[in-house]
């Protein structure tokens, strides 16, 4: 298989804005490759937003006092739940009392995360654009963890030719011992998350 090749840029002035609708006029020109990212970003983003079921930031690329839309994510509050033994721990239960239970453990989930073609393939200052707004997106997930609402992970559902991206980016495969108790992967979806915090 032919190795793609990067493009290297010698700008890139990243800034982060949460979505509202004086920026829809950017996202009519955004081409991730995928058709449903592309709609959502045009079409479902504010309305989601409005709905409650997620908040979309853009990240653009300032160039000459322009905006261009380099990427987009969508983010709302989650759960995911890890096995505990507590019964099994407990000599005062009764071992035909003992019942396997799931600790709830706080998470944000990225809903959404799509990258324009024109910066798919590209490196700044030696590393993949792609990469430095995620980083970015975990950066700026971890601030909110600690001063507007409490979560001790980031989770997702990667599509499977997106899983090694998020594994060199620190992300994990959801073990055996975790749940989402939903059906994130039920269209071969990878369920994956990235610890902000012991637990």
């Amino acid at each position: 298989m032919r190795k793609k090749e990067l493009k290297l840029l010698k700008e890139f002035n990243m800034e982060v804005i949460k979505f509202t609708p004086e920026y829809e006029c950017l996202s009519n020109a955004f081409n991730s490759g995928e058709l449903a990212f592309n709609e959502y970003i045009s079409k479902t983003a504010l309305k989601d937003k409005i709905n409650g079921s997620g908040v979309t930031y853009i990240v653009v690329d300032k160039k000459n006092h322009k905006k261009l839309l380099v990427a987009y994510y969508t983010i709302s509050t989650s759960t995911v739940h890890i096995k505990d033994l507590y019964d099994y721990e407990d000599d005062a239960i009764p071992e035909e009392e003992k019942r396997e239970h799931f600790s709830p453990i706080s998470a944000f989930m990225i809903n959404m995360f799509a990258v324009d073609k024109k910066y798919q393939d590209c490196l700044y200052n030696n590393q993949l654009v792609s990469s430095l707004i995620l980083r970015q997106i975990i950066s700026n997930l971890y601030d909110m963890s600690v001063n507007l609402i409490a979560a001790k992970t980031i989770l997702l559902c990667a599509v499977p030719d997106a899983v090694k991206f998020y594994e060199n980016n620190r992300f994990l495969k959801l073990a055996d011992e975790f749940t989402l108790f939903d059906k994130c992967d039920a269209m071969d979806n990878i369920p994956m998350y990235l610890p902000i915090h012991n637990f």
